[in-house]
């Protein structure tokens, strides 16, 4: 029985959501099993006009790096991955929130 190639391309794609901790909203994602983060965390940070560097994915406890894909992290369809900010080591979360100036 041959396969529909919409079915077989459908087949190799999941959905996911990431949720933005900071603004607490949602933003879902269509992607191939085999497609690197590097391309949704470049995709959410233009949607957000965030900086990449300020940013931490995760999936289940588990810090998401570029060169992840949802197959090697057994993501499967309609899971749910946490975008956050992280400061600069020199500043402590408190004081990014409150846009605190440190005394030097």
């Amino acid at each position: 029985m041959a396969r529909d190639v919409g079915d077989a391309s459908e087949h190799n794609c999941i959905h996911l959501t990431v949720h933005d901790m900071i603004e607490n909203t949602n933003m879902a994602f269509k992607l191939k099993k085999r497609t690197l983060f590097s391309k949704v965390m470049t995709a959410f940070i233009q949607r957000t006009d965030m900086v990449r560097t300020t940013l931490i994915f995760q999936y289940h406890f588990h810090i998401i790096r570029e060169s992840d894909t949802p197959s090697s992290l057994g993501i499967v369809n309609g899971d749910i991955i946490n975008a956050y900010y992280s400061p600069p080591p020199e500043r402590s979360v408190y004081q990014c929130i409150n846009n605190i100036k440190y005394e030097e």
